[in-house]
């Protein structure tokens, strides 16, 4: 009779882990091609592992929610599910009235197909025209005054992309600024264009994008030395508009190919 002791079958558990976390690397590489070769693959593996710990945070543990909970880090950012902007990921993940795994991620895949619809649009159309005029504005135009700031980068954030705003409403706007200003403390830049350029920055990549993976070049900048903070701010905005440009990643069939078996 084989008998497997408690050490083997831990073993067994992670080489089954490995598998799966090198199974959602190439995975990524396919989902988004040109942003996987900029970041490299260890960012990659990063994002993959850290999805992996919070899937199993929310009690997702079989590899379809778990691979298309990755998916929307890829697509909302690595800290969708706390970001403002998307209050219904946190309210799905965190009903107690839905207990089964299968049932919450089915749930989470229903509603970003309707945000895909109805904020980026047949053929990524809307998207890609909000990037247009993001990629457009010049750092001049982004000096606001700080006592109507909040009101006035909310209008900048509907001129650039009106549907998101509309669909996420004011107040998830007014929360993602109000985090700004937490970010503004954790890392200074004493530049005039600063708050708007942190908000914009959260608005395209979502709030955690300082620290994001995904997107290691703005971590980069802003821990840089350089005491000249004019000209981090500016190298901040530059690259901003350069990975907007250059960013020609599609989300394969906005979804339809998703499987959470």
């Amino acid at each position: 009779m084989l008998i497997i002791r408690k050490e083997q079958m831990e073993v067994f558990e992670e080489a089954a882990l490995q598998d799966f976390e090198d199974e959602m690397v190439e995975h990524i590489k396919q989902f988004t091609p040109k942003q996987s070769e900029v970041i490299g693959e260890d960012n990659v593996r990063q994002v993959v592992r850290m999805g992996m710990e919070k899937a199993e945070a929310y009690s997702f543990t079989k590899q379809g929610p778990v691979r298309f909970y990755i998916d929307m880090m890829f697509m909302l950012g690595s800290d969708f599910d706390t970001d403002p902007q998307y209050p219904w990921t946190s309210e799905i993940l965190n009903d107690p009235s839905i207990g089964d795994q299968m049932h919450r991620a089915d749930r989470l895949h229903n509603k970003m197909m309707d945000y895909l619809s109805k904020v980026v649009g047949p053929k990524h159309e809307y998207e890609k025209e909000a990037l247009r005029r993001l990629s457009q504005l010049r750092i001049e135009d982004l000096t606001i005054a700080e006592e109507n700031f909040e009101n006035d980068m909310i209008i900048q954030f509907g001129r650039i992309y009106s549907r998101k705003c509309e669909y996420i409403g004011e107040a998830a706007l007014r929360n993602l600024i109000q985090e700004c200003y937490l970010q503004l403390t954790n890392y200074y830049v004493s530049h005039s264009s600063a708050p708007a350029v942190y908000s914009l920055l959260m608005f395209a990549f979502g709030h955690g994008c300082f620290s994001d993976p995904r997107f290691p070049w703005i971590e980069n900048i802003l821990e840089d030395d350089d005491p000249d903070d004019e000209k981090r701010i500016e190298l901040l905005y530059r690259q901003m508009r350069e990975h907007i440009k250059s960013d020609e990643d599609i989300i394969i069939n906005q979804g339809k190919g998703y499987s959470l078996t």
